[in-house]
């Protein structure tokens, strides 16, 4: 027998849904110092905070989604911070003050914190050890590939649009995919909490 990525119904759209999600939120990655350093007139120092506070909410958001918990509360929990994350992003875009912004970028950290652990435990917990190497690899991929277009397209979006509109459109953006997404999975949100793939074929297609 072989591990199909593509072949479980939960975590698949999962990961599609983050690669979206890094594909319409990273733009921002691209215009934050124009936003927090133009903008919002933020000094080095604070910018630097900024980048500080960022990491911080990460470890935040991991240690809170560490603790153990079925296959759906995970996915659930995940598609609920990317809405969470993308409307940090629009706050941000929208914010008056760096103190505004702080609030949001903490936010966000929290958010990415939650959705990373989970997106991870899922997809070690889903896949069997002898192919957990080889899924990795391929997840890692994905969301690596998406991540340079994103910068691609962010370089464009900053001209065109300008840091504030190029965050709340990003924002828009991911809070449409973390809504999709959530409507995808929900169907397997019932599904019993020790049901997971522990092997299947794979499809005519390679997928991982």
């Amino acid at each position: 027998p072989a591990f199909s990525l593509r072949a479980d119904a939960l975590l698949w759209p999962l990961v599609v849904g983050v690669c979206a999600l890094v594909l319409v939120g990273g733009v921002t990655n691209v215009v934050e110092v124009f936003l927090v350093r133009g903008s919002l007139r933020a000094s080095p120092t604070a910018f630097g905070l900024l980048a500080g506070l960022l990491a911080a909410g990460l470890v935040v958001g991991a240690v809170a989604a560490g603790r153990s918990a079925p296959d759906p509360r995970r996915a659930l929990r995940a598609a609920a911070a990317a809405l969470a994350l993308a409307l940090a992003l629009v706050f941000g875009g929208l914010a008056p003050t760096v103190w505004a912004f702080a609030l949001a970028w903490a936010t966000l950290g929290v958010a990415n914190g939650v959705l990373n652990a989970d997106v991870s435990t899922l997809v070690l917990h889903r896949t069997p050890e002898s192919f957990r190497g080889q899924v990795l690899a391929r997840v890692n991929a994905m969301v690596r590939s998406s991540e340079i277009v994103a910068l691609a397209i962010g370089g464009a979006a900053g001209s065109l649009l300008g840091p504030r509109a190029t965050f709340v459109a990003g924002g828009t953006l991911m809070a449409a995919v973390a809504v999709a997404l959530l409507v995808r999975i929900r169907p397997q949100l019932a599904e019993p909490v020790d049901s997971r793939p522990l092997s299947a074929d794979i499809p005519s297609r390679s997928s991982g």
